[in-house]
């Protein structure tokens, strides 16, 4: 099994979260709210993946996009389509707008994990009861992240062998 590296952006522009908030709370979660529960979805159609993903699209889509919470929202609901495809084993970095903050291995698949608690703004958790290890501030500077938020997320693709060792490294010590 190969283990693959995802990045969740914390957008702490519009009061949705923090690095903090995830560590205590020992999950990781997507904020966006307004998104609404997708269990229901889920239930519907639960073996089917893509179905669930198309469907959770077209959720997105209904939100529209005509101020910037409604961008954010957008965002939030494409980072969430893609943070659900993690599975038992991948690692999770946390970027809190160009700061690498911490890294976490999730124990089971994302969509398997899914649930809602609407009270938190943290409220789509895809994984529970995990340790965070905070990244200093020498080893978080190894990575490039020029922007925040998700489009920070999508520039970290090429960095996954780095997260990977810097894992490896933390579990060996």
């Amino acid at each position: 099994m190969t283990t693959k590296v995802w990045w969740l952006a914390i957008n702490k522009n519009h009061n949705l979260s923090s690095y903090e908030e995830i560590k205590e709370r020992k999950i990781v979660a997507l904020f966006y709210p307004e998104i609404d529960d997708l269990t229901p979805i889920l239930e519907s159609y639960r073996g089917d993946e893509e179905q669930w993903f198309d469907t959770v699209q077209k959720r997105q889509d209904s939100l529209g996009a005509s101020n910037d919470l409604n961008t954010a929202v957008e965002y939030g609901a494409r980072a969430l389509r893609y943070l659900l495809r993690a599975k038992a084993g991948d690692l999770v970095v946390a970027i809190e707008g160009t700061d690498i903050r911490g890294i976490s291995q999730i124990d089971g698949d994302a969509v398997e994990n899914y649930r809602y608690d609407k009270g938190f703004k943290g409220a789509h958790i895809v994984a529970d009861d995990i340790k965070w290890y905070d990244l200093p501030t020498a080893i978080g500077g190894l990575f490039a992240v020029s922007s925040r938020g998700v489009q920070g997320a999508r520039q970290m693709h090429d960095s996954a062998e780095l997260a990977l060792d810097i894992w490896e490294k933390l579990i060996a010590a």
